[in-house]
C-alpha cells in the first residue's frame, strides 16, 4: 500500500516547523525579559537627533561610537544625544552604550549596541542589539525629511 501525501496537512506541518523554529525563541526571549532594555530614545525629525536616556534605576556610563564612524553622540544631563543630520543614506553606524543599574542591590552592568541606519527614502531604522539577547534585537523606524 502506498502511503498518500495530503498537501493540507504537508503545508500545516511546515508552518508548525517554521513557527517553532522562527517565532518561538522570540516569545521566550521576549517573556524573560532579554529583550528588556535599559534606554529609551526619542527622535527629533526637526533637528534630525535622537536622545537616548536611562529608564528608572539605570545610567550610562559610557558611550562609545564606531572607530571610523560618523557618529558624534554628545553626553548630556539627561543621556546621549546623537545628531544624525548628513549621514550618508545606505550606510550603517554602530554606536556601543554601557549601561549601569542603580536599584540599591548588587552593581549590573550591560552593554547595548545601536545600529543607525538612514534610508534614502526619508527612513531611518534603528536597531538595538540587548547583551543578554545573543542575535535578537528590537528595531526601530522613523520618518524625517531628508535635507536636500
Amino acid at each position: 500500500m502506498k502511503r498518500e501525501i495530503i498537501p493540507g496537512r504537508f503545508i500545516l506541518l511546515i508552518l508548525a516547523a517554521f513557527l517553532a523554529i522562527m517565532v518561538l525563541p522570540i516569545v521566550l526571549a521576549s517573556l524573560s525579559g532579554q529583550l528588556d532594555l535599559p534606554v529609551e530614545q526619542s527622535y527629533a525629525s526637526d533637528t534630525q537627533e535622537l536622545t537616548i536616556a536611562p529608564k528608572a534605576d539605570w545610567s550610562i556610563v559610557s558611550v562609545l561610537p564606531q572607530e571610523d564612524g560618523l557618529l558624534a553622540p554628545e553626553m548630556t544631563g539627561e543621556g546621549v544625544t546623537v545628531p544624525l543630520a548628513g549621514l550618508p543614506a545606505g550606510e550603517a553606524e554602530t554606536l556601543q552604550l554601557l549601561c549601569r543599574s542603580q536599584d540599591g542591590g548588587p552593581a549590573e552592568e550591560t552593554q547595548v549596541a545601536l545600529q543607525f541606519l538612514p534610508g534614502a527614502d526619508g527612513t531611518l531604522t534603528l536597531r538595538v542589539y540587548p547583551e543578554k539577547a545573543d542575535l535578537l534585537n528590537v528595531n526601530f523606524r522613523y520618518e524625517y525629511s531628508p535635507s536636500a
